[in-house]
């Protein structure tokens, strides 16, 4: 089912719309939709840190079945959320304006830079490992503002047949 989502999107509506383009990457999701499959993916990753956390109160000796409870259920909520997610960023960026090559370019980018923060800091002390996974995550809490608040065809303007107006839809 091929997701083009047009407009003001409803909270119901989006998180729908996350669930059934599950493995739809040629649509289109709004900032409305994107924001709601968002949020409908931080409802469900809130189940296992719940767990962990009610599994933790007691610090002298801590609930191992629901630690382990919560665990598995992050794991699986992991690797259950990974496809829609990128599904959704995918069909985000398509509306946003950019093309097939912009998209697989910003990817590609994303991921060098994640890395690398990982590498370059993996040889440190703890500390800087926590550090690392830190930046990792505002890298993507930056992507994800900067999807959330573009509106539609923003970078289309942009667009020119050659060079890095490639990276961007011909709208003219």
């Amino acid at each position: 089912m091929r997701i083009e989502e047009i407009g003001y999107t409803p909270l119901k509506e989006a998180v729908k719309d996350f669930w059934l383009g599950y493995i739809d990457f040629k649509g289109r999701s709004t900032r409305s939709g994107y924001i709601g499959g968002l949020l409908g993916m931080l409802l469900l990753n809130s189940l296992p840190v719940l767990c962990v956390y009610v599994a933790m109160l007691n610090t002298s000796e801590p609930n191992l079945v629901l630690l382990g409870l919560g665990l598995l259920l992050g794991l699986f909520l992991s690797l259950a959320l990974l496809l829609p997610s990128l599904a959704l960023t995918i069909r985000r960026m398509r509306d946003i304006g950019l093309s097939k090559i912009g998209i697989i370019a910003v990817l590609i980018l994303y991921v060098l830079v994640n890395v690398s923060i990982s590498w370059v800091l993996t040889d440190q002390p703890t500390t800087f490992a926590v550090l690392s996974a830190s930046q990792g995550s505002v890298v993507t809490f930056v992507g994800m503002v900067l999807l959330a608040g573009l509106p539609s065809g923003a970078l289309s303007k942009f667009s020119q047949p050659t060079g890095l107006g490639r990276l961007f839809h011909n709208v003219g």
